[in-house]
């Protein structure tokens, strides 16, 4: 398999110099013309160009071209985003400084992760939603007003592409293959069934083998491992009996048997504390490091080498369905959106990729939801438009961890959290054209927000050994002899709360908006699904932010070059943050806590240049700057430490930087050539609210490029690509666990395939 790879690696390097020649050897042509895109941030069809708040968007086209195949990818193309997580399975978004830090499955995101507009309660899977897309709109900001639920951050909404009524029999097929034996298919198929009758499915499955040597004799998997074997499914069906009534009818499975991504331990003593453990890099928690385990294990310096004796693995189950109901009057569009949704996961990790295997978590998880959404839009023409509607989620969270501590004996603490959550709301908005030119917008949303919670808790007696390589769920875990620490049914928390968005707009021309936002939300409180005892199973206050920002939106140069910027303030009251510290029950090591951390003072800029000065050649870069800093601290870690004030908040780059240079030129027969180079730049950034130099990733860049041939009939298309260039090695996120620092490796290292697609 490796001739076959580098035969193709010399293939792709001709092929690319041929291309370079080929293109710089062409003249240039006329100007061309940017691509309108149309977007529902406001709950209706618009420009984005239209819209008072600052939205990033990326349409599928797009997102076929750049080889985007999973939702941590997209941090490449949208400013101001980040994604960390423990893998394939399991993102975690934030923007500008605005996410969580927390690993565990009890905990909410205040980026809020959306499909068709159906929110998910959990991050579980939402990685891989990224097939058939007709764009992803990501909102930047509160958006408590119309989208609700834990939106202090923004959104990240998946948009699929829909059936068409009356259309022709339409879909695409596409097949990817590269190094590391990563395969994928990705289809859909469109068809008109009858006048009023239309389906839509499509599908994907991706296989990867995994870019980590796990180089341990006595490991029970293969050599590599890292992979994932990944597959979903989505049927769709639309129903329109006359030129009022839409009926939509969505069904998505999916389901990933992975193994889990090795994690490297970079040191000992958990911040802000230390447990009298050294480590012998300074540098310790960065990637070239040799610092040693809780077992003098020295770990191999390699980012993508783990010693672990067991690979782990993750396993992950999503099934949702939804019903989108849109009924036209002469007045008013009444709209109705039900979803059900089930997720299970069950997750082994051996965290610190040692030999020992000394530190092992678990994880068996269950999520059910559904959510109603109703609303009635004005459809009038005049100066007023509005939209009214009432907002209803609740869902159950079924969730254990439980950690295999071997130096200790085989000792095992386990827990198991029943969380239950419900969301009530009533929303409205309202804009009115004062002139042609000026407009604003009113908008209020009353919440109600409620928890209950349930834990049991404990450890195995005596500890246990012989579990070494066992997967240790909820079902073996309260089968076998254990000591309860923690036993405690139905606490209970609830908040009424109003969010709010005031915007203005000035049209300076019929090509330059001007506008201006103001905008409250709230994410509701989460409870400690780290406790061990009933005090520590507390559920935390809500945090809220407040954003001020400005910014204008424009097109020039007869429509080739689009400009978009904007900056913003905004003031983060009770951010709720996580954080594991010593605890007296000598050997579960530490205890895990969430709390409201403190107010957190944020301000930044975001600049989106997209110009095509010549029909063959497009630029488009943007630029993200963010600062966010704690200004005070509400909570007491103890210890005589803990004070995050003056901190940088987790995973908060100062500055990003993207950007995509494209050149198509035509070819024999009227095919065309693209090359396309994505230089993508990452600032420093803690990975953790307590802002430790281990738990961290320094500024680095990543390159990838593609070559593509379109054929003149725009149904085939072939594309070499690569990522990772430069061959770039960085960690996506790291933590704090049972006295050792952990790191979680991030992207691959440099990967080259291709990908032929067919559309009709």
């Amino acid at each position: 398999m490796q001739r076959i790879f580098t035969s193709f690696k010399q293939l792709a390097s001709v092929t690319l110099y041929c291309a370079l020649l080929f293109i710089f050897s062409n003249p240039v042509t006329a100007q061309g013309v940017l691509e309108e895109i149309v977007v529902t941030a406001q709950k209706r069809e618009q420009s984005l160009q239209d819209v008072p708040i600052a939205v990033s968007a990326i349409t599928g086209t797009t997102i076929r071209k750049r080889a985007i195949a999973q939702g941590r990818e997209l941090l490449d193309s949208i400013p101001g985003l980040t994604t960390a997580g423990t893998g394939f399975g399991k993102v975690e978004y934030s923007l500008r400084g605005v996410g969580v830090d927390d690993f565990q499955s009890s905990a909410g995101n205040a980026t809020a992760i959306y499909q068709d507009g159906v929110v998910f309660g959990s991050n579980f899977g939402t990685s891989g939603l990224v097939f058939d897309l007709d764009r992803v709109e990501v909102l930047k900001g509160p958006q408590g007003t119309l989208w609700g639920r834990n939106t202090t951050g923004g959104l990240v909404n998946y948009v699929s592409v829909k059936p068409e009524v009356g259309g022709e029999t339409n879909g695409y097929a596409s097949v990817t293959a590269a190094e590391y034996d990563q395969y994928a298919f990705e289809g859909a198929v469109g068809i008109s069934l009858s006048d009023t009758v239309a389906a839509r499915i499509s599908g994907t499955f991706r296989t990867l083998d995994g870019y980590f040597e796990n180089v341990n004799p006595a490991a029970t998997g293969d050599d590599d491992t890292g992979g994932y074997d990944w597959g979903a499914v989505r049927g769709q069906l639309v129903w329109e009996p006359n030129d009022r009534l839409t009926t939509r009818l969505s069904v998505t499975y999916s389901e990933m048997d992975g193994e889990d991504t090795p994690h490297k331990a970079f040191g000992l003593g958990a911040h802000p504390f230390d447990f009298g453990f050294s480590c012998t890099d300074p540098l310790r928690g960065r990637p070239g490091t040799t610092c040693v385990n809780l077992l003098g294990n020295v770990a191999d310096s390699d980012l993508y080498t783990t010693e672990q004796g067991e690979d782990g693995f993750s396993k992950m189950e999503l099934f949702q369905t939804a019903l989108f109901i849109d009924y036209e009057f002469d007045a008013v569009t009444a709209t109705v959106i039900a979803a059900f949704q089930t997720n299970e996961r069950q997750d082994l990790n051996e965290t610190d990729g040692a030999p020992s295997g000394v530190l092992r978590a678990n994880f068996d998880d269950e999520h059910e939801q559904w959510s109603v959404e109703a609303r009635l839009s004005s459809n009038s023409d005049g100066p007023w438009s509005w939209v009214i509607g009432g907002f209803y989620y609740d869902d159950e969270l079924t969730y254990f961890r439980s950690n295999y501590i071997l130096a200790f004996g085989g000792t095992s603490a386990g827990r198991l959290n029943i969380i239950e959550s419900e969301n009530k709301a009533i929303f409205g908005e309202v804009s009115y054209d004062f002139t042609d030119r000026f407009t604003a917008t009113a908008g209020v949303r009353l919440t109600w927000d409620e928890r209950v919670g349930a834990i049991l808790a404990g450890s195995l007696a005596p500890p246990n050994p012989t579990l070494t390589n066992t997967f240790i769920g909820k079902d073996l875990w309260f089968g076998l002899p254990h000591v309860i620490l923690a036993d405690e049914d139905n606490q209970e928390e609830d908040w009424f709360e109003p969010s709010a968005r005031i915007s203005l707009q000035y049209a300076l021309t019929e090509e330059v908006n001007l506008w201006f936002t103001w905008s409250r939300s709230f994410r509701g409180g989460d409870f400690n699904g780290g406790a061990l005892a009933d005090d520590e199973f507390e559920v935390t206050e809500p945090e809220f932010l407040s954003n001020y920002e400005a910014g204008f939106k424009g097109d020039f140069l007869d429509g080739t070059l689009r400009l978009n910027a904007s900056g913003y303030y905004y003031d983060y009251t009770d951010k709720i943050g996580f954080v594991e510290i010593p605890g007296a029950r000598g050997e579960l090591g530490s205890i895990s806590l969430l709390a409201n951390f403190g107010d957190v003072e944020g301000y930044g800029a975001e600049v989106e240049l997209d110009w095509q000065p010549v029909e063959q050649f497009n630029i488009y870069t943007s630029f993200a700057w963010t600062e966010a800093e704690f200004v005070s601290t509400s909570f007491d870690l103890g210890f005589g430490g803990g004070d995050v004030t003056g901190n940088r908040t987790a995973k908060t780059p100062a500055l990003t930087m993207n950007a995509f240079f494209t050149y198509t030129v035509p070819v024999t027969q009227g095919g065309r050539l693209d090359l396309t180079f994505n230089p993508h730049w990452r600032d420093n950034q803690n990975f953790t609210d307590t802002d430790t130099d281990y738990e961290s990733q320094d500024a680095f860049w990543i390159l990838n490029a593609s070559i593509g041939y379109t054929s003149p009939d725009d149904k085939w298309d072939a594309r070499l690509w690569v990522k990772n260039l430069t061959d770039e090695e960085w960690l996506a996120d790291g933590f704090t666990f049972i006295a050792e620092h952990l790191s979680i490796p991030g992207g691959p290292p440099r990967q080259i395939g291709g990908t032929v697609s067919y559309r009709f």
